[in-house]
């Protein structure tokens, strides 16, 4: 019977699959230079920036420009990393007002994403990206398709045999949308002064689904922004090999800040300012891990994290990027 109902899952998800993304990937020639960064606070709350261990660390103090300030009516990139304990989702506002959904946390916390986006005066998500198929993840993307309007879905070409994995190809048949798959070259056109592509996965077969990881790099201006999802070891070597620009001004880092992602090497690649890290309070997993910590504030990366921050927003005019937390 598990046979049959895979082969079924299995079938369903190629009969929604769009086409296939190209494997190959040039490396981009444009440097990005190093942002100014403005720490702010959140109007009711006083945020206060979390060194990967400790303030006596010793973490780099970015460049500030504090007579330059991003207002509400700025044209800004705005990235949400939403709490969702130990999930992950991630709605990211373009400067035209477009809108990008990474991930949708667990089935639970469906409704509760659609309530967020909803409250960001956003009706329509120009694409949903499930980065893989992992419940903590794909959960509640089911929930945000039946009940906003949608213009594409991206997902890496792997199936899972799971009632969350079903419930998200039963939603996108529902709605007549079909999947595209996300695959290192993959451009989003979204907004025309938002560079949007993805740089992984870039194999078809990996034997842990969370080196299928969808990651995608967002620049704007002088800024920019690396959402490696759960991406592994395997899969920063690959994009390391494949000597693509991975220098960006924060990283979203993988798999929750596990010692199985966050290399030394990759995380020198690509020379982060600040981390944000999606992980729940106490969670059985110990993310996120001594290892990772230790290896960011040996890099002077300051980090971010929804355990200890709440909802984290980034904003970026092009220039500055501005933090806020809702803890």
């Amino acid at each position: 019977m598990k046979k049959i109902i895979s082969l079924l899952v299995t079938i369903l998800f190629l009969a929604l699959t769009a086409c296939s993304a190209p494997t190959d990937h040039r490396t981009a020639n444009d440097k990005v230079e190093a942002p100014k960064v403005q720490q702010t606070a959140k109007s009711e709350k006083t945020t206060t920036p979390l060194p990967a261990q400790n303030l006596s660390n010793g973490t780099k103090t970015p460049e500030s420009n504090q007579n330059k300030q991003i207002t509400d009516s700025a044209k800004t990139l705005k990235i949400h990393f939403i709490d969702v304990g130990q999930a992950d989702s991630s709605l990211i506002v373009f400067p035209n007002g477009k809108a990008l959904l990474i991930d949708a946390g667990n089935n639970v916390d469906g409704q509760n994403i659609v309530n967020y986006i909803k409250k960001q005066g956003i009706a329509r998500l120009e694409a949903v990206v499930g980065s893989h198929p992992h419940a903590d993840h794909l959960g509640g993307i089911d929930t945000v398709i039946n009940n906003l309007d949608i213009g594409s879905v991206y997902m890496p070409k792997v199936t899972s045999n799971t009632k969350t994995f079903e419930d998200v190809l039963k939603a996108i048949k529902a709605k007549n949308l079909k999947v595209t798959t996300a695959a290192a070259g993959v451009k989003l056109d979204i907004d025309p002064d938002v560079r949007t592509e993805m740089l992984a996965p870039n194999n078809s077969k990996y034997d842990d689904l969370n080196n299928y990881s969808a990651i995608i790099k967002l620049t704007y201006g002088q800024t920019s922004f690396l959402m490696e999802a759960d991406a592994q070891e395997v899969s920063e070597k690959e994009m390391l090999a494949k000597g693509y620009d991975l220098k960006s001004s924060a990283i979203r880092l993988g798999h929750h800040g596990s010692h199985s992602s966050s290399s030394p090497a990759f995380i020198s690649a690509v020379s982060p300012s600040f981390g944000i890290i999606s992980c729940g309070t106490g969670n059985d997993y110990g993310h996120p891990h001594k290892e990772t910590l230790s290896t960011l504030a040996k890099a002077n990366v300051k980090v971010y994290r929804t355990d200890l921050n709440g909802t984290i927003v980034s904003i970026s005019d092009g220039t500055n990027i501005t933090f806020r937390t809702s803890k």
